[in-house]
């Protein structure tokens, strides 16, 4: 009732009414338009107090939340207060005593984790997101425990790092979509690459992988096949840049041979 009436325009009233099954009907009316009322007192507020039910009942989807049902109870604040104490004294339930006080800890809208991008239940609310993992702290953990280990080339640690640190940009990774990563991966860091000459470490990596049944040959092949169409890209640009350096009209060696002729 309170969301109706709040959204939709002032010019519609609703009415509610429970049938025997405890099921909500809700009925709508046209009736013509009225300031909204604005109390000259605090004392004429009105507070109220939300029971929520057990009993489970659609919802509408995100970004509303898909919290219990409720019904609403008309108190004010003075007679929600000596309720409350009464209670307390005679040692009623949680359940019972919080019928009476303000049910603040569920939001109306709908929330997803950062990080796996799942609603949020009702019970992870009350867990502090301070004593989660930082990304940066493993990322510099997990790069400790590569270099700790003996048995591994240098340039294979340098390679796992790289690749480690794509793979966690990724959240979920199932194993059909290991062909797309990897041409990815090769797309996203082939420069690097091959500056750091790692084309024996990927294709290692890549016969890995295919070890355990996440690539076929053809993409073995067509991960290669980039790997040397960037290398190819590379060499090129470096033959380009060196030649133009060492061209006899480039204005640096020009300039040179003429203080050569006037001395």
């Amino acid at each position: 009732m309170i969301h109706c009436s709040t959204v939709h325009s002032e010019r519609l009233s609703f009415k509610q009414m429970k049938d025997d099954k405890g099921d909500l009907h809700l009925a709508v009316h046209s009736k013509p338009f009225w300031p909204p009322y604005e109390p000259q007192h605090k004392e004429h507020l009105v507070d109220f107090v939300f029971i929520r039910r057990d009993k489970q009942l659609c919802f509408p989807s995100p970004p509303f939340a898909n919290i219990p049902s409720h019904k609403i109870a008309k108190l004010d604040s003075n007679e929600r207060k000596k309720r409350v104490r009464l209670l307390e004294m005679q040692a009623a339930g949680q359940e019972t005593v919080s019928r009476y006080t303000h049910c603040d800890r569920f939001p109306v809208r709908q929330y997803y984790h950062s990080r796996t991008k799942l609603p949020m239940l009702d019970n992870e609310w009350e867990e502090d997101s301070d004593e989660e993992p930082d990304d940066s702290w493993l990322h510099r953990m997990g790069e400790v425990l590569m270099d700790d280990f003996d048995d591994v080339m240098g340039t294979e640690k340098v390679f796992m790092k790289i690749w480690n640190m794509f793979m966690k940009s990724h959240i979920i990774t199932a194993d059909k979509d290991f062909p797309q990563k990897c041409t990815e991966f090769v797309s996203a860091h082939g420069r690097k690459l091959v500056r750091l000459n790692l084309r024996q470490n990927l294709m290692l990596h890549l016969f890995n992988l295919w070890d355990s049944r996440l690539l076929s040959p053809s993409h073995i092949l067509s991960c290669i096949s980039a790997y040397d169409s960037i290398q190819e890209t590379v060499d090129t640009t470096k033959r380009s840049g060196s030649s133009n350096h060492l061209s006899p009209g480039s204005p640096k060696k020009r300039g040179r041979h003429l203080d050569l002729e006037r001395i």
